[in-house]
């Protein structure tokens, strides 16, 4: 069967027939895990622990194999771990995340944790994203807050920096990340961290060059220090109530085609921050189910009503997209096929 042939439907069901399929052997690779960790069978293969023969003999990633370990042996012990696990209602995530925070905790407590303790959390847990399960496991298992900051300096030289923020802190971060998510559309942490830095040192550079400037004036008169960076914010002269004009009464006015367009396509600064307050988030809903697609990286502005269809850049014809929703859109409203 070639998929690329398939409908849109045909081929979403098929994706949902094998993830069930893929949660399904799952749940069988675990309890086929957790047997050859009470039998000890690596150890017949030569291999030192069962993580070894996971990643050395079967493959696994070290990451993957850990993940696999710690949920068989909540499976071993929870045998109904399985069954949530097939459905869907827990992810391997979750289950491993329970599973090492609980040894851990015993390691570090000496205490053991009790099975009915176990089940609850995992009942607490059901329907929840990762992050909230690990803000559940933390509170649930008195699980140390850590916030000393660590710096470790390692063998190339780099630095590796851990420090812990408050939530009001990290909202800020992550709401700084995704105003970047244009400028850094990779999105990692050290790239926001060094862009910033180096957007700091570049204004207080110019800034403390523009002191000396004012300093070493000649005559009394200060020196005229601005940057190059305000030539570009120099508005153009435009066409008085050039917004409120419809095409036929620029046209009738003599201007071009292209100019008409281009300015119909022109949105003020003040209107694109009234768009972005409004919408706060991409605004794309699926007609089927009713989702909101919410996300707000890399969010554009786009005409709902475009603009070679008569649309404006009136206040309601606007709204926020992500950029994949933005190109999805133009292609449908273009008849291409996607890239």
């Amino acid at each position: 069967m070639n998929i690329k042939f398939l409908s849109d439907e045909n081929l979403e069901q098929c994706l949902k027939s094998l993830v069930q399929k893929e949660r399904e052997v799952l749940a069988d690779i675990l309890q086929h895990i957790a047997e050859v960790d009470r039998r000890k069978l690596y150890l017949s293969k030569a291999y030192p622990s069962l993580f070894d023969y996971l990643t050395k003999c079967l493959g696994y990633s070290a990451g993957s194999a850990q993940r696999r370990i710690d949920a068989a042996r909540l499976c071993r012990d929870i045998p109904e771990v399985t069954e949530s696990l097939e459905s869907g209602s827990l992810s391997l995530s979750q289950v491993s995340l329970l599973q090492k925070a609980i040894r851990q905790n015993q390691k570090e407590a000496r205490l053991k944790i009790p099975l009915e303790t176990k089940k609850d959390i995992l009942n607490e847990m059901f329907g929840k994203s990762y992050q909230e399960s690990e803000v559940l496991v933390a509170r649930a298992l008195n699980i140390e807050i850590k916030q000393a900051p660590k710096i470790q300096y390692q063998a190339d030289e780099s630095i590796r920096f851990e420090v812990s923020f408050t939530k009001d802190q990290w909202q800020k971060l992550e709401e700084m990340r995704t105003l970047l998510s244009h400028s850094l559309p990779n999105g990692s942490w050290d790239q926001v961290l060094e862009f910033v830095a180096e957007k700091v040192i570049q204004q207080k550079s110019l800034q403390s060059l523009k002191k000396e400037r004012k300093k070493n004036a000649v005559g009394g008169h200060s020196f005229d220090c601005k940057a190059t960076d305000e030539a570009r914010l120099q508005k153009v002269e435009r066409p008085e109530n050039i917004e409120e004009a419809g095409i036929s009464d620029l046209a009738k006015a003599g201007y071009t085609n292209e100019f008409i367009f281009n300015q119909r396509r022109y949105i003020p600064l003040s209107l694109r921050r009234a768009v972005f307050q409004r919408n706060q988030c991409c605004q794309h809903i699926d007609k089927k189910t009713g989702k909101r697609c919410s996300s707000r990286w890399q969010l554009q502005i786009d005409h709902i009503q475009p603009v070679w269809a008569g649309g404006s850049s009136a206040v309601e014809n606007l709204q926020l997209l992500c950029s994949a929703h933005n190109r999805m859109k133009y292609h449908l409203e273009n008849n291409l096929r996607p890239v």
